[in-house]
């Protein structure tokens, strides 16, 4: 579902209030984190050390929901793009559904009766892994030339190859 800008900021700053209402720098949880702005050590520390990641936005991929998981860390997310797609629902986190205050805060709310299994978190995270990705990029690479050649159609350009030394 497409959102305005207005939407957005709206859904962030009722996130802020939320946050602020049901913890607190006492009960570890913070907002406003540029994870761009960290090094890589800092932001699994911040990760490992909290109890869950708070993503009330719509995300393209939710790549912060993967990278907590594979800290260890639950993941709230609301249910439409990325991090929901990432995340599964009452496993890996919790999806919610309405782009309110209240239904984030219902979600925060039901963490603590949630016992989240570590190694689930890990394993989720891993479906998303760089090696993954690249194997069944390849996978599906190779499927498709090999259906090009069976239907007769010459190649054109350069031969492809993946960088496997990317660091994306």
């Amino acid at each position: 579902a497409d959102t305005s800008r207005a939407e957005e900021n709206e859904r962030a700053d009722g996130a802020v209030l939320v946050l602020q209402s049901c913890a607190g720098a006492a009960n570890g949880v913070g907002y406003g984190v540029d994870r761009l702005a960290l090094a890589d050590d800092a932001l699994r520390d911040l990760y490992r050390g909290c109890r869950a990641l708070i993503l009330p936005n719509v995300e393209d991929f939710g790549i912060s929901a993967v990278e907590a998981m594979a800290c260890g860390r639950p993941v709230v997310v609301f249910a439409e793009g990325g991090g929901a797609e990432s995340v599964i629902d009452g496993e890996t986190g919790i999806a919610f559904r309405e782009p309110t205050a209240r239904a984030l805060r219902a979600a925060v709310d039901s963490l603590p009766a949630l016992r989240f299994n570590t190694a689930a978190l890990r394993a989720r995270a891993e479906q998303f892994s760089r090696a993954r990705f690249e194997s069944r990029f390849r996978t599906f690479l190779d499927a498709a030339l090999a259906e090009n050649a069976a239907a007769g159609a010459a190649p054109t350009g350069p031969p492809l190859a993946m960088n496997t030394n990317a660091t994306w």
